[in-house]
């Protein structure tokens, strides 16, 4: 029957590890294996990584804020995981995949997330998505 019926709308979403979690291959494999079994399809990945001006593109936003060098010292500290995903509904089940941007707030709201999982400080807290 599903034949007969069009695939529902996939959503694309960025997701990218931190270097700081990065380096570590059991933390990668982890959450490749939670990105798989939360039905993503994995569109494109890759290990790069980011020049300054990346960096300072992809958090532009931040810019001025006291934890914007910090935060894109971070991103060019070394390789990062990024991939290119899709799902139904896939950015939101991505950001609830990562948690709360603070790492203490995923500690108690979001247990097994992945920055609760794996993230040391709100800076280096495992993941990033857009």
């Amino acid at each position: 029957m599903s034949s007969f019926f069009p695939p529902k709308s996939l959503e694309l979403t960025m997701a990218l590890i931190k270097p700081h979690a990065a380096k570590v291959p059991p933390i990668v494999q982890q959450i490749k294996n939670e990105i798989l079994n939360n039905k993503f399809f994995i569109i494109r990945y890759s290990r790069r990584l980011l020049s300054l001006e990346d960096a300072q593109a992809m958090y532009k936003e931040h810019e001025g804020k006291p934890f914007y060098d910090r935060l894109v010292n971070l991103m060019t500290s070394g390789p990062t995981e990024t991939f290119i995903l899709a799902r139904e509904n896939g950015i939101k089940r991505w950001r609830e995949m990562m948690g709360p941007t603070r790492t203490f707030d995923a500690m108690f709201h979001a247990p097994f997330s992945f920055r609760s999982l794996y993230g040391m400080s709100n800076t280096k807290n495992a993941t990033h998505g857009s």
